[in-house]
């Protein structure tokens, strides 16, 4: 190790750090959060099916959903030890509003939970808990965006009086998944003022942009003939690992910036203590 290699005989000086050591508070926080998120989260999906039955005559339409949250739930682009974004939303947004919520929850959940438990092979209660939070955040933007069109009279989507709604829909969105998902890191302290700075930078930029792409299907879908819509899906994925490889090594050489630049620090203050020996 570098520390071990400049400072043999000296102890290195405390650091302070980010991670605190969770209270009995926010044990019993996190407990609660998970147990409530499941809760809720199983009783969206047993309960939108029975509202909205359209999926009783698509389930071919369900298995699309399932198989597409399936295939990029896996591409996910880290942003840090505790951060990571997916393509998910896209699939989720764009097929609540295309198909309905019906079809949308039991194929988003379905594909979320198989993916995380079988190709990313996560426990399955940590699967369950992250289906049960895409539920939920969708949800609750289906939600925002149904009172936002009927407050305006929204019929059709190619409308631009529309615009208001699906800026609530995706801001709706990104904000309650967001809150579900760092709740229980910011109860135990794990993410630092600069480290959370620094990934909400980069969320942003990425949520960005695959709202983007969300609102490029949703126009090919309702303006395109069918025959075109393989052909913007190959350069939307295209685009995706395209964008994710640059992210990913902006990431990663930032977080080498500030490596070299402690390892400075470091070797400065040992030349300066050997100096005065």
């Amino acid at each position: 190790m570098f520390f071990e290699a400049v400072l043999p005989a000296r102890a290195l000086p405390p650091v302070q750090s980010a991670v605190v050591m969770s209270t009995p508070t926010a044990r019993r926080l996190v407990r609660a959060y998970t147990t409530y998120l499941r809760f809720v989260g199983i009783a969206l999906f047993l309960i939108v099916p029975v509202v909205d039955r359209a999926w009783l005559s698509s389930v071919e339409l369900v298995a699309v959903v399932f198989v597409l949250s399936a295939l990029v739930r896996p591409g996910q682009l880290t942003l840090g030890k505790y951060s990571y974004v997916t393509l998910t939303p896209v699939v989720g947004l764009v097929s609540a509003l295309l198909l309905g919520p019906g079809i949308t929850v039991i194929g988003l959940a379905a594909g979320t939970f198989t993916a995380d438990l079988v190709l990313i092979r996560k426990a399955a209660f940590a699967s369950v808990i992250n289906a049960c939070r895409e539920i939920v955040g969708l949800m609750a933007a289906y939600g925002a965006f149904v009172a936002a069109a009927s407050f305006s009279n929204i019929t059709s989507l190619e409308t631009v009086d529309s615009i208001p709604a699906l800026t609530i829909y995706v801001l709706s969105y990104y904000c309650v998944s967001r809150f579900l998902f760092y709740f229980t890191l910011a109860m135990r302290r794990k993410l630092g003022a600069h480290e959370a700075h620094f990934i909400l930078r980069y969320e942003v930029l990425t949520y960005g942009m695959m709202f983007v792409a969300g609102a490029i299907v949703v126009l090919t879908v309702v303006t395109l003939p069918p025959i075109t819509w393989p052909f913007v899906g190959m350069l939307l994925l295209f685009a995706f690992y395209a964008v994710k490889r640059i992210i990913e090594e902006a990431v990663h050489a930032e977080q080498l910036t500030k490596i070299h630049a402690m390892e400075s620090v470091l070797s400065s203050t040992v030349e300066l203590d050997q100096t005065l020996a």
